[in-house]
């Protein structure tokens, strides 16, 4: 692919063997048909399964490689950053990770792998690009607790010793209870790690409703983005006190609590598609920070639908912020484009640092088609939805051909121009 090599070019720490072997790996990873495993990798290429194995233990900065392959894009246009987690079956006992996780698919909990995916989203062309993917380590498991033993069973002398230890005058020390390291953490330790390079450029993080957490929003404004998310409907928000204070005492800084029963209280900040904005800057006891918040209100065949968004950034409109909620669902779509076409479930290794290149090298050969769409598209014109299974259809066309003219000794150069060899090339292609 020609995006490949431009990119390495600026990847001076990429040694010439690595390079060589991400090109045939991201290459391969286009137009492979079936599952992407490491044996099939090595019937598509021309390295061997065992190749591919060594290298997926080596560690690749997929972050620099996605960047560099996304900055004409984003030096151009309005971007924000999306995190999302998701559900990947796995068999087996000894795969790094196992734990049960949520399955949104499936309504429950399962047991399985999960990723943490941090995306750049184009908010003008609606369209979602993998930045890394992380995964969730398990959790750590709880110490047993020691069977306590009945009463009728402990001897006298057993007794005796419990009841000194009980007394006043015995001082025992008390150990400090251990930090537990929760599943927040690692998704904000994902963020903190893989957007430094974006603070400055990109300003808002977009999550759903189950990031809305004190430890994660403080945490990622702390790092230098703002949060727009999404709360409960009967989430726990104050009004700013703007009325005179008293000469007086401690000064008023709020005005009771906010009722979404009644919304005269609130500035409407427009009407899209049937569905009214409203819009106000309150307090948060929970995050305590003041917060723009963004009530929408849709009324349909007698039934009233609302939701209610929020930002960190007090001063972002609030059609801003209703455009870039919406905008963060284009993370669902690289993750069901990814399962389907690019392998992100298919890896049969176990190890950590195996399963981590093969997510991300999913991620990475999806971005490749992507952009790709995005530079044939005709400028100017409305876009179209991307038709990932269009684009391997007609990558593994190329790579067949490639094959027959390299196999019987027939130089197709002078016809890879023509209308036919672009019509061999897109057999089989379909529509989105």
């Amino acid at each position: 692919m020609n995006l490949i090599e431009p990119i390495f070019q600026q990847m001076s720490s990429v040694a010439k063997p690595q390079r060589k072997f991400m090109f045939i790996l991201l290459t391969t990873l286009t137009y492979l048909p079936g599952r992407v495993n490491l044996r099939n990798l090595g019937r598509y290429s021309a390295l061997n399964e065992k190749t591919f194995s060594r290298w997926f233990r080596r560690s690749f900065d997929f972050v620099t490689f996605n960047l560099l392959s996304l900055k004409d894009l984003t030096d151009k246009g309005e971007w924000v950053a999306a995190i999302d987690a998701s559900f990947l079956p796995k068999s087996g006992r000894s795969s790094y990770g196992l734990d049960w996780f949520w399955n949104g698919s499936q309504g429950q909990a399962e047991r399985g792998l999960e990723i943490s995916l941090l995306a750049l989203v184009d908010v003008t062309h609606n369209t979602a690009y993998t930045l890394s993917a992380y995964q969730t380590p398990a959790l750590p498991k709880a110490p047993k607790v020691p069977k306590v033993v009945k009463e009728s069973t402990v001897n006298s002398e057993t007794k005796v010793a419990q009841d000194v230890e009980k007394t006043p005058n015995s001082k025992a020390e008390k150990t400090p209870k251990e930090t537990r390291i929760t599943r927040v953490d690692s998704y904000l330790d994902h963020v903190k790690r893989d957007t430094k390079g974006l603070l400055g450029k990109i300003r808002y993080l977009v999550a759903d409703s189950f990031y809305a957490k004190t430890k994660f929003i403080n945490g990622v404004v702390e790092h230098g983005l703002h949060v727009t998310s999404k709360l409960r409907h009967d989430a726990d928000l104050r009004w700013l006190y703007t009325g005179e204070q008293k000469a007086k005492g401690r000064p008023r800084k709020f005005a009771g609590k906010v009722c979404f029963d009644d919304l005269s209280r609130f500035e409407l900040a427009g009407e899209i598609d049937g569905q009214h904005v409203y819009t106000a800057i309150v307090n948060s006891p929970t995050f305590k920070r003041n917060l723009r918040i963004v009530y929408i209100v849709r009324e349909e065949k007698g039934k009233t639908y609302t939701a209610l968004l929020f930002c960190t950034d007090t001063d972002c409109a609030a059609l801003d912020i209703l455009r870039y909620y919406k905008a963060r669902f284009q993370i669902e779509f690289v993750f069901r484009d990814a399962k389907q076409y690019t392998g992100l479930c298919d890896c049969q290794a176990t190890s950590e640092a195996k399963l981590g290149f093969h997510f991300n090298a999913s991620l990475t050969a999806l971005n490749l088609l992507r952009l790709e769409d995005r530079q044939q598209a005709v400028e100017g014109a409305d876009r179209n939805v991307i038709s990932i299974a269009s684009w391997k259809t007609r990558k593994f066309n190329a790579h067949l051909l490639e094959r027959f003219s390299c196999h019987l000794g027939i130089d197709f150069t002078a016809i890879k121009s023509s209308q036919g060899f672009a019509a061999l090339c897109n057999y089989g292609a379909i529509a989105a």
